[in-house]
């Protein structure tokens, strides 16, 4: 567990480090589930004389002053139970009151450990302030937008959100203000996002839009197109991030079944030609540059247009549909299958090599020798005739591949017609 903890520091530790820079009051602390600490960072500690680096791989309760120990045990626990918490709290004597939140951290949607961060009020309220006394104009459009949007600190922080964003998201409006950006985020979507907020921060860009998954309060997924853009103060210093999100979920699926349409043949549902040809250079060039071998198999069926003359093209549909099924549950997960063309197939065999190809391709002759396979309520045999050829780093291209795997088929076919 310690190590899932250690794996999601890097998009974490990168969001505190630039919101560090401009947030000198925010201070960081990341606990495993045993209440150690993984990480300790930000000006607040040092301010207090505390060495952030010997902080880390010391409990909770060993770092902690013994009363900030005492009232805050139960909301660490809590946080590793999923539960945020945030409050005020003065320290140094009472001469500074801070914002402080303990919020989950997940991981693949698994608490995996804590965070403890903390800026001064004054720092927050600089955030919350500077919209809220702006014109009503904004006031209204933010509440009214039919988008979700919302107002995040730069330690991550959602300050204000509308109902759109709760609605989105499942969270209430008092929830949301109590949790952080990062909780809201799949973790292998944070880090991209992350990249983009720096660069923001920094002032290269002023805005940016990425398509992310956001984890709603079931616990479901759901895309949003997310644009984010950045508020400054008079001086140029960052101020706050503005958040707007657009359900995107339909457009995603829609745009997952164009493609799939797009590379799978209709009939079989195995890949078509397109697809398989990208595939294939793709493995082409791992060849060439990386050393691989792969191997690829050219199918015919033997007599399939007696098939259709006997039976008719639905019959000849049919088996062609049960054909290229059962070549691809004969075959591994990562080897792919595709239907080029009338009775033709294709295999492209990752990780095996010339002698294996063709190895295989005796064993699925012999195999589809002795088959019989439905063809629309017929029962027909199934010879089939299949070419092999190995792939390495001395493939010229795609093209002269299939070019090689075709004449090695037709080879074959004629031996078996001879015999």
């Amino acid at each position: 567990m310690e190590q899932e903890v250690n794996r999601s520091l890097d998009p974490l530790q990168t969001w505190h480090s630039a919101a560090a820079k401009s947030l000198p009051g925010l201070s960081t602390l990341v606990f495993n589930p045993d209440l150690v600490v993984v990480l300790a960072e930000g000006d607040p500690l040092r301010a207090e004389g505390i060495d952030t680096d010997r902080m880390e791989g010391q409990s909770l309760a060993e770092v902690l002053p013994e009363t900030v120990w005492r009232q805050m045990e139960n909301d660490f626990r809590r946080a590793l139970e999923g539960t945020s918490v945030s409050m005020e709290m003065p320290v140094s004597d009472g001469n500074a009151l801070y914002w402080v939140q303990v919020t989950p951290m997940r991981r693949e949607e698994r608490v995996i450990g804590g965070v403890i961060s903390s800026h001064e009020v004054a720092q927050r309220m600089v955030a919350e302030d500077s919209l809220l006394t702006q014109a009503g104009t904004f006031e209204a459009a933010f509440n009214k937008a039919p988008i979700g949007m919302a107002l995040l600190a730069l330690d991550g922080s959602l300050i204000r959100v509308n109902a759109s964003f709760c609605r989105l998201t499942g969270y209430s409006e008092n929830e949301l203000t109590h949790m952080k950006f990062p909780e809201l985020v799949r973790a292998e979507d944070l880090e991209g996002d992350l990249k983009h907020a720096l660069r923001l921060m920094s002032g290269e860009i002023d805005s940016y839009s990425v398509e992310k998954r956001y984890i709603t309060k079931s616990g479901e997924t759901t895309w949003v197109l997310q644009a984010s853009s950045i508020v400054r103060d008079d001086e140029g210093n960052p101020i706050h991030i503005i958040l707007q999100l657009q359900d995107f979920s339909e457009q995603k699926e829609l745009r997952s079944e164009l493609r799939r349409i797009a590379e799978h043949d209709a009939l079989t549902g195995l890949a078509n030609r397109r697809r398989f040809v990208s595939a294939l250079e793709d493995q082409i060039e791992r060849c060439r540059r990386y050393d691989e071998k792969a191997g690829l198999l050219m199918l015919d069926l033997d007599d399939f247009k007696v098939v259709n003359d006997t039976y008719g093209h639905s019959a000849g549909d049919a088996l062609l549909w049960s054909f290229g099924s059962d070549l691809d549950k004969r075959l591994r997960r990562n080897d792919l299958v595709a239907r080029l063309g009338g009775d033709e197939f294709t295999v492209l065999l990752v990780g095996s090599d010339e002698d294996k190809a063709s190895r295989l391709a005796s064993q699925l002759m012999e195999y589809f020798d002795s088959r019989d396979l439905d063809a629309g309520g017929v029962t027909v045999g199934c010879r089939a005739s299949i070419g092999s050829i190995g792939l390495d780093s001395e493939t010229e291209s795609a093209d002269k591949a299939l070019m090689a795997v075709d004449h090695s088929m037709y080879a074959v076919k004629g031996k078996r017609k001879s015999r």
